[in-house]
């Protein structure tokens, strides 16, 4: 019988091969920066620990960090194209910076900062609290049993492109001035956006998506014909909204803001005590 290769990791192993850079890993920061690596000269720092949190523009490419213990590292700048950071503890981490392309599955990214980053994947893991702010995100999806966490995360004048961030968990994140792109459910886990900070945010698809108290003044919504259809937008702030151009179909726009927002296809939807005035 031939096994079946998961998506997620499947397209771990084409990130790895379409980011290593030209050079590779300097084994003799790896040997005075961590403690426990199998193998420094290899690269293999997996289920290490951090003793020297200095990495700063460090070459960390294409190193195998699996299970390390990298809280409070400080990598500003570092180059970690191509490196493993599965199951990585990089709680407080500083990677503001960041060179290149850095892969995350299943890492712990709370309270990290990958501010000025360009061409970061954040999958399946724990990003809450985090600041990412002027960043490129190429990814944020979920795997088979796990959605991204970026709640209570300042994500702000970023860009979310390529892929989705279907199934995230963004309630309370400010994601002012941030470009989402897909926030449509994954499968029947649907992202969460409940009292998030949404002004002037781009959103794209939002199909069943929770915005319950969020602040989406000045958002542009279901841009060029999208679809936001069974969207809960349940006491939501939408003055000045843009929604002129998306369906809208059977969404919960109950004691919403809509005052000066641009209204598109609601067939079916509820306005029950929304506001209208303004």
């Amino acid at each position: 019988m031939v096994s079946r290769i998961s998506p997620t990791i499947a397209r771990f192993a084409l990130f790895l091969l379409w980011s290593t850079p030209s050079s590779a890993f300097d084994a003799s920061i790896l040997a005075s920066h961590f403690s426990g690596c199998p193998d420094t000269a290899s690269g293999n720092c997996q289920g290490a620990r951090l003793i020297n949190p200095d990495l700063a523009g460090a070459d960390l490419s294409s190193a195998n960090f699996a299970d390390a213990n990298m809280a409070g590292a400080n990598m500003a700048g570092a180059d970690l194209s191509g490196s493993n950071f599965f199951n990585t503890n990089l709680s407080y981490a500083n990677m503001s910076g960041l060179q290149n392309n850095a892969y995350f599955y299943k890492s712990t990214l709370f309270r990290a900062n990958l501010s000025d980053a360009n061409g970061i994947v954040i999958s399946a893991s724990n990003a809450s609290q985090s600041t990412i702010i002027n960043s490129i995100i190429y990814e944020a999806s979920c795997d088979s049993d796990t959605c991204t966490d970026f709640s209570g995360a300042t994500i702000t004048d970023s860009q979310f492109s390529y892929n989705p961030s279907r199934g995230a968990n963004f309630s309370g994140a400010d994601l002012t001035n941030t470009i989402l792109g897909d926030l449509s459910c994954d499968g029947n886990r649907c992202t969460n956006l409940s009292g998030a900070n949404l002004t002037n945010a781009w959103i794209g698809n939002c199909s069943g998506a929770n915005f319950f108290r969020a602040n989406l003044s000045g958002a542009h919504i279901s841009d060029f014909g999208g679809d936001c259809s069974e969207a809960n937008f349940y006491l939501a702030n939408l003055s000045n909204a843009h929604l002129n151009s998306g369906n809208f179909y059977g969404s919960n726009f109950d004691g919403t803001t809509l005052s000066g927002a641009e209204l598109g296809d609601m067939k079916n939807s509820t306005f029950r005590y929304a506001d209208f005035s303004g």
